[in-house]
């Protein structure tokens, strides 16, 4: 039993060890993603929704609303800036109901898988 129980330790820390490596790895594609994002002089709905973590859905309703500035210069793609980007988050009332709109999601689909 001794003999074992160090083996599990070790492989335990293994795990541990790679987990937090790999989600380093992880972080740092994300942060170069978001950088290189940043410098685009237009962003994509794809990067809009890297950025604000909202769904594409989302972000297409809120441009028809009027809540998210764009350019749609062949009346086909949508396109922003990233000054777009900071007004949508500056205006935290918009901001704040998408994010509790997503909260509500996954608090509805946790009770849901639980159950």
């Amino acid at each position: 039993m001794t003999n074992t129980q160090p083996n599990i330790e070790i492989l335990l820390n293994q795990l541990i060890v790679a987990v937090v490596e790999g989600r380093i790895c992880e972080m740092k594609a994300e942060l170069k993603k978001k950088i290189l994002i940043e410098n685009k002089p237009w962003l994509t709905v794809d990067d809009f929704s890297n950025l604000t973590g909202l769904k594409r859905a989302t972000i297409y309703k809120y441009c028809s609303e009027g809540k998210i500035g764009f350019y749609r210069p062949t009346g086909k793609h949508t396109f922003f800036t990233m000054e777009n980007v900071r007004e949508f988050i500056l205006n935290e009332k918009h901001y704040n109901r998408a994010k509790s709109e997503i909260r509500r999601k996954v608090e509805s689909e946790y009770i849901l898988n639980k159950f």
